[in-house]
């Protein structure tokens, strides 16, 4: 029984380390967030990151540039991207190769982009344009003086609370109706909540360890502005770096998907704080989403398959970093202006579930049971089938699985029926001792079987044959 005991207990702990091991990115409930409204249903929840490098166009001069990536994102399974460059994109956080921004010349009208040393990136879903405007941040700095700090976000430390958008703001393509606006710097874009927050789908002017209890004047503010939607993190401090001052910035969300990042106070480099307690990132995230259940218990995996990852030396006081959406297949509502699409993505339409994607968003799990990425592809409408079509193969495996099937159960009644016939018979001859039935079980129960068996008579005869054996019964 000992024994016993230590092997379910061993089995006990294998267990509980496995669960751990498949969510550690979860481990510590330091990097969680507490979300003001509650979380999923979601039991089991983990996030697979991207690890590769995207590719990279920039220039110094408000230029283009020169594509040096490969193909749009094609994936092939659930949640594995087979784009050997997905990932980060390069030159994030690194200063390699990267004109250092100088102070822009005062406008004497409008600003014209071109004229300022600028730095140009030019991702897959957004180009990032980033310049320094310290003698004229008034034209890029939203003031919010009547609008109070939110009551909790200005007192709390790793807290989020969500908020409604005046206006559907397209996030990666997808219409985007509430956001979560974190004490971290970061405001989290998707509607699925959980509690760690910063390991994708953000929106990251400055994502720290901010702690808005240390400040006295420390506010966490957002407004509506007519088709802009601002956030503000002001006098805001960090938590395990509170000496060093107070930071202020916002994050500002146009109605036509476009985001300004403007940086008023850092009063040390991005690239000196510290990231050994929480996340520190500057861009942007998105991830889909991989349902299971198993054993009754609903999991999902959270994939990221895009990262605008900024490069962190080149923020600075005075910065402004301006980020525009570029067309995606998921804006597209119709078959005819899917296939035709003239953008950086190859368009498919799926009409069984009558979306256009390249099968990379949040409808991928969708996509793949209904069997888009066999059925899309086609540039004429009228031949994409509007349903999935039927596989004689399959349908011939089912009918031979539902035959073996039959078969088995065939059996398992037979032989159930068999056994339920002879215990029937055995109880009526035993409560009914008169029946022929009854008779015969008693003639033949195991002691009149043995008095029977005492009174053979066994002999040995010798035959030109050989040895022979008679058998004489009495009984």
């Amino acid at each position: 029984m000992a024994f016993k005991v230590n092997f379910v207990d061993k089995f006990t702990v294998f267990i509980f380390i496995l669960l751990c091991t498949e969510t550690h990115i979860f481990a510590s409930e330091d990097d969680g967030y507490y979300i003001d409204g509650g979380f999923s249903t979601f039991r089991d929840i983990s996030v697979i990151p991207l690890k590769h490098a995207r590719d990279r166009r920039q220039t110094s001069d408000g230029g283009s540039g020169t594509n040096t990536g490969s193909n749009p994102d094609t994936a092939t399974g659930a949640g594995t991207n087979t784009d050997t460059d997905a990932g980060t994109d390069s030159g994030a956080n690194t200063g390699t190769n990267t004109p250092s921004p100088t102070s822009a010349p005062i406008p004497t009208t409008s600003p014209d982009y071109n004229e300022w040393n600028i730095e140009h990136e030019d991702h897959r879903y957004y180009t990032t344009t980033s310049f320094i405007a310290t003698n004229n941040m008034d034209q890029f700095w939203i003031e919010l003086k009547d609008v109070a700090g939110h009551s909790t976000l200005s007192d709390s430390h790793r807290t989020a609370v969500t908020a409604k958008l005046p206006f559907q703001f397209p996030f990666y393509g997808h219409l985007i109706d509430n956001v979560t606006i974190a004490t971290g710097g970061f405001m989290y874009m998707s509607p699925f909540l959980h509690k760690w927050l910063t390991a994708t789908q953000y929106i990251a002017p400055l994502m720290a360890n901010f702690d808005t209890r240390v400040g006295n004047t420390s506010e966490v503010i957002y407004a509506e502005m007519g088709k802009k939607f601002v956030v503000e993190w002001r006098d805001v401090y960090l938590k395990d770096q509170n000496a060093s001052g107070a930071f202020q910035f916002q994050a500002v969300l146009h109605k036509n998907g476009s985001i300004t990042f403007a940086y008023r106070r850092l009063p040390i480099p991005v690239m000196n704080i510290s990231s050994s307690s929480h996340p520190v990132k500057i861009g942007l995230s998105d991830a889909f989403y991989f349902d299971t259940t198993s054993f009754g218990t609903k999991r999902r995996t959270i994939y990221e398959y895009h990262r605008v990852a900024l490069n962190s030396t080149i923020i600075q006081e005075g910065t402004v970093v301006m980020i525009n959406p570029l067309p995606t297949c998921n804006s597209f509502t119709d078959c005819e202006s899917c296939v035709t699409a003239d953008i950086f993505f190859e368009c498919r339409w799926c009409g069984i579930i009558n979306k256009c994607s390249t099968s990379v968003d949040w409808h991928r799990q969708k996509w793949l049971n209904a069997g888009c990425l066999h059925l899309s592809g086609d540039s004429n409408c009228s031949s994409i089938p509007n349903k999935r079509p039927s596989n004689p193969e399959k349908q011939s495996g089912d009918s031979n699985m539902s035959t073996k099937i039959g078969i088995i159960v065939l059996v398992v009644v037979v032989v159930v029926a068999l056994i339920g016939s002879v215990v029937g018979w055995v109880y009526y001859a035993y409560t009914h001792p008169t029946s022929a039935s009854g008779m015969w079980l008693m003639e033949h129960r195991p002691s009149q079987m043995k008095a029977k068996m005492s009174n053979m008579k066994f002999w040995k005869r010798n035959g030109t044959t050989g040895d022979k054996y008679a058998v004489e019964s009495t009984a």
